[in-house]
């Protein structure tokens, strides 16, 4: 049959119809409907496609900000501001790792923390020079002023040794022939009883000058030591038989005691001798009758004086020195003796430098006082170092 033409209608505004007649075998019309679309439809579609896509740019943004900021920027702020600490002096300050990421950020910040540690450790150790350095600069500085105050003693000593020496020969010898002449007078009996009293009052004044000016002459006589092998425990036991008697004759009891272990040291033996007596005499002169003096003399522990050297301690218990005085008794001619000279500890002073060693007293009033003596070690050629360095020189 003919062919019929299709028809195209708008049913309503939401639909599109279409319709088409059927001819041959089959008749009959094709009717198709369809619903309309508007024609911005595939714009809103690509809007919102647009619009997911800028969100999810967006939030996958946000999240790297916030992973760069935990591992990146907080470790390197933390980082920073542990630098600025270290720098002001805070060397105790440290990066904390909160995560272990094993990352270059953990790395530095280990280095950075070991580089700190490092810091502080030799931070530690300059302060810790830095106090041995001060230790050590007060110890020369109090050796060096103890050098100046020692050989400003020996100058003044040697002065007066000098001035000692003239004496001696000035007053010595006319003091020596009035004696003579005021003992024959006495042997002649042509004094009555007042008179003699009064002459053995002068002679008594004149054996008292005579002691004056023997004191004079040690200073004067005193030479340089001559070292050799000395036991130190025969010249004690030698001064002990000597002025033991002297002493006891006082009620006042003198103990010895010396370590077996003692060593020989290199001292002048004379002048060694000399320094026992003063002291011993000085310390019985201080002690009452009931009193003990003792003489100790043993090696030196390596935690004291120093290992090898000797100690020589004359204790007492006598009436004490008042702290007042414990410095003025060093200096020539001071005593609290009515009929002291003033020179025995000059001179003992004199003697334990000149042997290299160190005199020290300890003392409390009302309950005694130790006289301590350290010598150098029995080498004699340390032995006659330390005395050289002693003098200065």
């Amino acid at each position: 049959g003919d062919q019929a033409s299709a028809t195209t209608t708008l049913a309503d505004e939401s639909r599109l119809s279409f319709e088409a007649p059927l001819t041959g075998p089959v008749e009959g019309v094709l009717s198709l409907t369809v619903p309309r679309r508007p024609p911005t439809g595939l714009a809103s579609q690509l809007g919102a496609f647009i619009s997911l896509v800028l969100f999810l740019v967006l939030a996958v943004a946000a999240i790297i900000g916030v992973l760069v900021a935990h591992y990146v920027t907080r470790p390197l702020k933390k980082l920073r501001v542990a630098t600025m600490a270290i720098a002001s002096g805070n060397l105790e300050r440290r990066v904390e790792v909160e995560v272990s990421t094993g990352d270059e950020i953990e790395g530095l910040a280990s280095d950075f923390n070991h580089m700190a540690e490092r810091l502080s450790e030799a931070n530690h150790r300059i302060s810790h020079w830095n106090e041995e350095l001060l230790e050590e600069v007060d110890k020369q500085t109090s050796a060096l002023s103890q050098l100046q105050a020692g050989l400003a003693r020996t100058d003044r000593l040697s002065c007066m040794g000098q001035v000692a020496a003239s004496v001696m020969h000035e007053v010595g010898n006319p003091l020596a022939a009035i004696k003579t002449k005021i003992q024959v007078a006495e042997e002649r009996g042509d004094l009555d009883g007042p008179a003699n009293r009064v002459l053995d009052d002068i002679l008594g004044e004149i054996d008292r000058l005579g002691g004056v000016l023997r004191s004079f002459s040690r200073l004067s006589r005193l030479r340089q030591p001559e070292f050799k092998p000395v036991s130190l425990a025969e010249v004690v036991s030698g001064v002990v038989s000597l002025v033991g008697p002297q002493v006891r004759k006082k009620g006042i009891a003198l103990h010895v005691v010396v370590d077996e272990a003692l060593d020989l040291i290199q001292a002048d033996a004379d002048q060694l001798r000399q320094l026992i007596i003063n002291l011993v005499l000085n310390a019985a002169d201080a002690v009452q009758s009931g009193g003990e003096i003792r003489i100790e003399a043993r090696p030196e522990s390596a935690n004291e004086t120093g290992a090898g050297r000797v100690s020589l301690e004359v204790i007492d218990d006598g009436v004490g020195i008042p702290e007042s005085q414990l410095q003025q008794i060093w200096d020539a001619f001071y005593t609290t003796k009515d009929d002291g000279t003033g020179l025995g500890l000059a001179i003992s002073r004199q003697i334990v430098e000149e042997h290299g060693g160190v005199l020290m007293i300890e003392s409390r009033e009302g309950e005694g006082t130790t006289v301590k003596a350290t010598f150098p070690p029995s080498d004699r050629d340390q032995s006659e170092q330390a005395a050289t360095d002693r003098m200065g020189g």
